[in-house]
């Protein structure tokens, strides 16, 4: 009787547990979502899924640098829910709290200490960089959470349906991987943790391994619609482009891949968010692999996920410490498994209550300076030093207010010419034909007139020949457009018989006068 009380209150607990560490993520992640400002890059992801929701194909019907799963997730969301930049980017909030809340019981289930899963939980949810990164509508949020799903449904000793799990694990892996390619490169790292396992005999190391392969490919198996459709654009949009973008090729600009590292670790700041806690999170990581190796024991999982994905994200070019927030969560992990071992262990060389005291201490350290890291992401862009002009308008409410001005000078459905397609998001008109996503201008030189039509990019010199031609009756000039195209492109607009109808902040809306 007693036993069954004792059960019931611990079932208890754990409801009220999970259920606090949902509002503490909630109270957190969902107010950033509503007020941090527009990422550029979220303008192609949303109206690509508005866009597959109207019965276009990525690849095939426009231009998407990514794998394919996220405009389904989202677009199929907003569909339910609106398309809308609020409810986009509650998707990605949620997501992210999902994230943190798989990330709680996985601390638990590897240290048997609640008070080490809040603790994570707590560091996850202060971090600044997944609080700027996890927000917005791209695809980092759906990621991660694919991935975290896939480490925790991996069967543990004592987990029943062991052979559905490794399936569904493998099956929220490859899900990972329609998000973003380059987590294709974690699979190798399941199939290694299972190969390593010492307690069960080799044919179930390898049947085990089987069955998560066989999730993989069953998550992988939409990948060949759009290659028996085309594979050429499939594998432009996928890898061609990304080696094109640059001079430097994939791999290439090693210098500013050195900076990247040097901002990582604190030691510089040029090419985005800086902040003590990944440095904290890196140092944390270095003394685990130092107490693994004294104490005897075997790496995690997450530190080998944590290791391929900072390589993987170091790869690309040009390589973005943004890339480097799908690492966070499983950095957190082996920080904590430092605590836990300081816990356990009689000597570590240097006195395990002095040890303690310092990781209290830098765990402090990191949840002071989330406030300064996050305020990074919600400060607007700095207006230009020389001309005084913010590089565009970012903030929802003034994208709202922008597509009900494009909506009053069009036709339901009509074609806009923008060069930023989330213009579009929230309005009526659709895209003008190849501007769905802003990125392809950066390789339109480099490409055939056969290679433009088919990839769905559009030119410099196609934008002006339409301009001139007349080809579309209304045309908002503002985000992603530099002052020198600004310049330019007013004259030719003018030349072309536009004139200048609405002007809402630096964004400008044109329409076709004769």
């Amino acid at each position: 009787m007693f036993d069954e009380i004792a059960d019931r209150l611990e079932h208890s607990r754990a409801v009220w547990i999970i259920a606090a560490i949902l509002i503490f993520q909630c109270l957190i992640f969902v107010p950033v979502a509503t007020v941090r400002p527009i990422d550029g890059d979220e303008g192609f992801y949303l109206l690509a899924a508005k866009l597959v929701f109207q019965g276009k194909q990525p690849y095939t019907d426009f231009f998407y640098p990514q794998m394919p799963l996220f405009p389904y997730v989202y677009g199929l969301w907003m569909w339910l829910f609106g398309f809308s930049w609020y409810a986009a980017r509650l998707l990605s909030a949620l997501l992210a709290v999902g994230t943190g809340l798989l990330l709680y019981q996985y601390v638990v289930r590897l240290t048997s200490k609640r008070h080490l899963g809040l603790l994570a939980v707590g560091l996850y949810a202060l971090s600044s960089l997944l609080l700027g990164q996890y927000t917005a509508a791209k695809t980092y949020s759906l990621s991660v959470f694919l991935l975290m799903s896939a480490v925790v449904l991996l069967p543990g000793k004592s987990n029943s349906h062991r052979q559905l799990r490794y399936i569904l694990s493998g099956l929220l892996l490859g899900l990972a991987v329609d998000t973003r390619l380059f987590f294709l490169a974690v699979v190798p790292v399941f199939l290694l943790v299972l190969r390593c396992d010492e307690e069960s005999k080799p044919e179930t190391r390898l049947r085990r391994q089987g069955w998560l392969l066989l999730g993989v490919v069953i998550g992988l198996l939409p990948n060949l619609w759009f290659l028996a459709v085309s594979p050429d654009t499939y594998v432009f949009n996928n890898i061609g482009y990304h080696a094109m973008r640059t001079g430097g090729g994939v791999l290439g600009f090693l210098e500013q891949k050195l900076l990247i590292v040097l901002e990582l670790i604190g030691a510089w700041k040029a090419w985005g968010h800086v902040s003590l806690q990944l440095p904290i999170l890196l140092f944390a990581n270095c003394y685990y692999l130092l107490l693994a190796w004294r104490l005897g024991k075997r790496l995690s999982f997450a530190f080998y996920i944590a290791a391929v994905l900072s390589v993987i994200s170091l790869l690309p070019t040009p390589t973005f410490v943004q890339y480097f927030c799908v690492v966070v969560p499983f950095l957190i992990v082996n920080g904590l498994l430092v605590i836990h071992w300081l816990d356990e262990a009689t000597s570590v060389g240097i006195a395990r209550d002095g040890l303690k005291l310092l990781a209290a201490l830098i765990v402090v350290i990191y949840v002071l300076v989330a406030p300064i890291g996050i305020n990074q992401f919600l400060a607007p862009p700095a207006p230009d030093p020389l001309t005084g002009e913010r590089g565009g308008e970012w903030d929802i409410e003034t994208n709202r207010i922008i597509a009900a001005q494009i909506d009053a000078c069009t036709d339901p459905g009509e074609p806009v010419m923008t060069w930023w397609p989330g213009y579009l998001l929230e309005s009526g008109a659709s895209i003008f034909p190849k501007m769905e996503n802003h990125f392809g201008l950066r390789v339109a030189n480099r490409l055939t007139s056969r290679q433009l039509d088919r990839y769905h990019i559009i030119s410099e010199p196609e934008i002006e020949a339409h301009l001139q031609a007349g080809a579309t009756r209304v045309v908002v000039l503002g985000n992603w457009v530099n002052r020198p195209s600004k310049v330019r492109y007013r004259q030719l607009l003018g030349e072309s018989g536009y004139g200048l109808s609405r002007k809402i902040g630096d964004t400008e809306i044109y329409i076709r006068l004769r």
